[in-house]
């Protein structure tokens, strides 16, 4: 038990083992060995029972998390690692990208939506622009120091 941890812990770090045949990417039932390297199992031909449910865990999620005004990045990221055996780096770009095309949606269906109490639009474009400026320039910082941690980790 503790060797598969160590396996699951290492395989998450570098994001792909090295391997020789499917027998060597054995984490779960979603990697095969495909040149050289681990990789997921494209979703079609072969769709499983499990990958069935959790896509209709995935449509609950989104509506709900719409409903709520969320994004749900939160519940997709543990979401694609427990249910679909996905790595945190394969993980992360797919949750943020669903997320995106959720709020592009909701955006979309808000345009035509009117205040109730007030002759405006639903959505209040001046909040919009304040917070899109923070937004980018924390955006930027952020990138900084993601640069700059990276830089001292990989120098010891």
């Amino acid at each position: 038990m503790r060797s598969f941890s160590l396996l699951l812990f290492f395989s998450c770090l570098s994001g792909s083992l090295a391997c020789l045949s499917d027998s060597d990417c054995v984490i779960d039932n979603y990697n095969y060995c495909i040149s050289g390297t681990c990789n997921h199992k494209p979703l079609f031909p072969n769709i499983t029972v499990m990958e069935i449910i959790s896509l209709f865990i995935f449509f609950i999620s989104a509506a709900l998390t719409s409903v709520a005004g969320a994004g749900g990045g939160a519940l997709f990221y543990p979401y694609f690692i427990l249910l679909l055996g996905f790595s945190t780096q394969e993980s992360a770009p797919m949750s943020i990208t669903i997320v995106f095309f959720i709020l592009i949606l909701r955006n979309t269906l808000c345009l035509s939506e009117r205040n109730l109490y007030r002759v405006k639009p639903m959505i209040d474009y001046d909040i919009v622009l304040v917070f899109s400026s923070s937004i980018l320039i924390g955006t930027i910082f952020g990138v900084f120091i993601n640069a700059g941690i990276i830089g001292i980790f990989e120098e010891k």
